[in-house]
């Protein structure tokens, strides 16, 4: 079987960078993992952030930032400054600043003007290529949705095209398009927002301005895969057994 982290196609890299989400508690993750970060969390023997930076690496991704805090020496200590054909740098949190305020500080960290955003919890196998177009075309942000045939609860996407209107709370039984937690944005994002130190990225930044801020967003129909519930976590072992080793 092809492993899934090696892209079907080697376009040349245009966004280079990523930020990586690491900092979250993992609360509801600890009756299975308690002793390490989520994102180290093992799973089909290694830890989960390897596959998301080897799939990272693998299209085309030249340098991450690690965004941590909880137990975030867990992570230096294994990654350093390079892991693989990666560089790394670290964005650590002194003290819980939300999606929001983490991503902020992040940001700060990129060398370029651009970059990817993924969640060290999970892994969307899309192509981040496509990313790259509307954020060269102007917008603000760009959001990767993905189509669920459920989705109850969740905050549903609302679209004029393909920019970002709104949210409306999943009905039972409603498909519609979810946020997977992909993002390609510019580094001055934050720049012009009155913001406290800090926020949700996902409450105070794509719901409250969605309607402010040109959010484009790309439809995905690839792999999803979470380990942030203990029933997701368990099914990921089994996916990502079957995935080459990542190498690193």
């Amino acid at each position: 079987m092809a492993s899934p982290l090696t892209p079907s196609r080697a376009p040349a890299p245009v966004l280079e960078e990523a930020i990586v989400l690491c900092g979250g508690l993992g609360t509801r993750l600890r009756p299975v993992v308690s002793d390490v970060p989520k994102p180290m969390a093992q799973v089909a023997g290694r830890p989960f952030l390897d596959y998301v930076l080897a799939f990272l690496a693998a299209e085309g991704v030249r340098r991450v930032v690690l965004a941590a805090g909880y137990k975030a020496a867990v992570i230096e200590g294994r990654y350093g400054p390079r892991w693989g054909e990666l560089k790394i740098a670290y964005s650590i949190e002194s003290e819980p600043l939300g999606t929001g305020g983490a991503l902020r500080q992040a940001l700060e960290r990129l060398e370029g003007g651009a970059g990817v955003v993924v969640n060290g919890d999970s892994l969307l196998l899309a192509p981040m290529a496509p990313l790259a177009g509307p954020l060269a075309a102007g917008a603000a942000l760009v959001l990767t949705a993905c189509r669920r045939a459920d989705a109850a609860g969740a905050g549903v996407c609302e679209l004029a095209g393909d920019r970002l209107t709104g949210f409306h709370s999943g009905a039972p039984g409603e498909a519609g398009l979810v946020n997977a937690g992909v993002y390609a944005l510019r580094r001055d994002l934050f720049a012009d927002l009155d913001l406290p130190p800090a926020f949700s990225f996902e409450r105070e930044v794509l719901e409250a301005l969605a309607s402010s801020l040109d959010i484009r967003v790309v439809i995905s129909a690839a792999d999803f895969i979470d380990i942030g519930l203990p029933d997701t976590y368990t099914a990921a072992q089994g996916l990502l057994a079957k995935v080459a080793d990542p190498g690193g």
